[in-house]
């Protein structure tokens, strides 16, 4: 199966305003959804033509030195969410930007986010801020959601991350060095350890996930309301396909009708290509789209 995952990783830039897309060197091109078996189309063009500065980076945790350091995980990391979700730890390379706003195509912008850029520059004992992702359905548990952060980007910290998880201890049982942070869906890969990378590192900060993430789930809607989240993040199993504007589920609650129809407002115009736009911009912003995956 060909799949893929889009990420949005912004950069505040201090000069100039400019977009640039980072893409994995197995994703440049993809089927044509919809089309016949074996169309594909050229993702590099089509960033291009949108103004992109496109850049063909590879996964920084590499086979090779992942099947050495930690068989269990390259015997299995592939059933979980794949070692190519690693490349949004590029983000971290990113060194001629002070700050990097990570960002999946599914999360929608609904407020700047200049004063959280702002706190973490003027404290230089902070290396970044996160969310956890919404809690596992089944087991509960929730890691890093890698759909959003604000990190500021060092190549040092790159390869701290990138060697601690070759080097951290993983049991399937007990998680990562014993500490847990593995009953998730991306639990041995990069939301798992970050989860536990984070928690052991006072220099990163976690944020409100319905503040910054809104899904419109039940969980958030009882604590913030969505016209007051700085970002939304559309999920299928919560609000439906946007596309389809199924927000008039006659078993929701009115809140939940209305935070659905305010999400799928602003993402059911935007066609296939578009999608790689789904943010909105602000002063001195420098974007960046990391694509690394193919899925149809």
């Amino acid at each position: 199966m060909h799949y893929f995952t889009r990420a949005y990783i912004l950069f505040l830039s201090l000069s100039h305003d400019s977009r640039h897309a980072l893409v994995h060197p197995v994703a440049t091109e993809c089927p044509i959804e919809g089309g016949i078996d074996g169309d594909t189309y050229d993702r590099v063009k089509l960033l291009q033509s949108e103004n992109y500065r496109v850049e063909i980076m590879g996964h920084p945790i590499t086979d090779s030195a992942l099947a050495a350091a930690n068989p269990y995980i390259a015997e299995n990391i592939e059933n979980d969410v794949g070692i190519r979700d690693s490349t949004k730890l590029q983000a971290w390379s990113m060194t001629l930007h002070p700050v990097v706003v990570l960002m999946d195509y599914d999360i929608v912008l609904q407020q700047p986010l200049n004063a959280d850029i702002d706190s973490l520059l003027a404290d230089a004992n902070l290396k970044g801020y996160y969310i956890q992702s919404a809690p596992d359905e089944i087991t509960g548990g929730a890691g890093v959601d890698t759909d959003f952060m604000i990190i500021k980007p060092s190549v040092e910290e790159l390869d701290n991350i990138v060697n601690s998880y070759l080097n951290t201890p993983y049991d399937p049982v007990t998680g990562w060095n014993g500490q847990g942070h593995h009953d998730f869906k991306g639990g041995m890969g990069i939301s798992g350890f970050l989860s536990y990378y984070f928690a052991n590192d006072a220099g990163y900060v976690q944020l409100d996930r319905c503040t910054y993430a809104h899904t419109a789930d039940d969980d958030c809607l009882a604590t913030v309301n969505f016209s007051d989240a700085k970002a939304a993040k559309v999920m299928k199993n919560v609000c439906g396909n946007p596309r389809d504007c199924p927000y008039d589920h006659p078993h929701w609650s009115q809140d939940k009708k209305e935070a659905c129809e305010s999400m799928h407002r602003k993402c059911k115009s935007f066609d296939h290509a578009s999608f790689l736009l789904l943010t909105y911009t602000y002063h001195l912003m420098c974007y960046i789209c990391s694509l690394f995956h193919c899925r149809f």
